[in-house]
């Protein structure tokens, strides 16, 4: 695993916590299915086997070390080599584990229902999901999600969260398992995966934002990377110069050096004077036009 020195905290924090709880008596109990699967996995024998080799195991049982491992696979699978990562989820599918199968139903519903096939069918959001599904059968009920944030994502991407919910609330219809998950969990989660694999923005409305100034083109152009990149993955923009009054028509919002006389006359979209200089101040002008031409 390539991880830092606060996530090496947490493996010894869960082990900790682990032995602590073992010591006082509250044992974990692991179903059936996922004993069949840890007896095949070759993963799990070396993991056993450097457990024996430290003398780890002997002071936890069977069912204690199984969780151990499971846990720590959940916490940390994105953060294993590629090829480990390959190796885990032909585990997974060959003894065709629940958390596997959740992790097929929902990227397949996410790719075709909601997302029009951008979202892959890559090992990165095999393994997101994995992961996802694993720590929760693992932890059932418990809240750690930041679920506040939903009403952020759905104000700054409408379209994007709007199928993602549409997703969710068709999991939880079509699967008994999905009820189980507090439905603010699971959207939280399947958010941050699936913004992780495809920009949020992507599924926005295109604002047009026209370039109608007297600079030099060397600084228009300057000028119109620098507003790209200011609002880069906030909102879906294109910028357009004023070459022709076609590529105005079609514009939403239109900056300017000069504000002419018949400007707001000729055409309708909001239109903001602009310097050269271009502030950081004018820039959060910008942004108010955007949304309000959003709505």
């Amino acid at each position: 695993m390539k991880i830092n020195d606060l996530q090496k905290e947490t493996i010894t924090r869960i082990t900790q916590i682990a032995f602590w709880r073992y010591q006082g008596g509250n044992k974990v109990w692991i179903k059936k299915s996922w004993k069949q699967y840890i007896e095949n996995s070759a993963t799990f024998s070396k993991f056993m086997a450097v457990m024996d080799s430290e003398g780890s195991a002997t002071n936890l049982d069977f069912e204690e070390l199984v969780y151990l491992y499971l846990m720590i696979q959940a916490y940390f699978l994105p953060y294993f080599g590629s090829n480990n990562q390959i190796f885990l989820i032909g585990e997974h599918y060959l003894k065709k584990t629940t958390c596997y199968l959740r992790t097929l139903t929902a990227n397949s519903k996410l790719r075709h229902i909601s997302f029009g096939g951008k979202l892959s069918h890559s090992k990165e959001s095999l393994v997101a999901f994995l992961s996802f599904h694993l720590y929760y059968e693992l932890l059932s009920g418990f809240p750690f999600e930041k679920k506040y944030l939903k009403m952020l994502f759905t104000e700054n991407y409408p379209n994007f969260t709007r199928k993602l919910s549409l997703a969710v609330n068709e999991l939880m219809q079509e699967n008994d398992y999905y009820q189980r998950i507090p439905k603010d969990t699971i959207w939280y989660r399947y958010f941050m995966i699936v913004s992780s694999l495809i920009s949020p923005v992507s599924f926005e409305k295109r604002i047009f934002i026209c370039l109608m100034t007297d600079l030099p083109l060397e600084m228009e152009t300057k000028l119109g990377k620098r507003i790209t990149h200011f609002f880069m993955h906030k909102f879906n923009l294109t910028i357009i110069y004023a070459r022709t009054s076609k590529s105005i028509s079609y514009a939403d919002i239109i900056l300017t050096t000069v504000v002419y006389q018949s400007l707001h006359r000729k055409y309708p979209q909001p239109t903001l004077l602009i310097e050269a200089g271009f502030s950081e101040k004018t820039l959060y002008q910008v942004e108010k036009l955007i949304k309000k031409v959003m709505k």
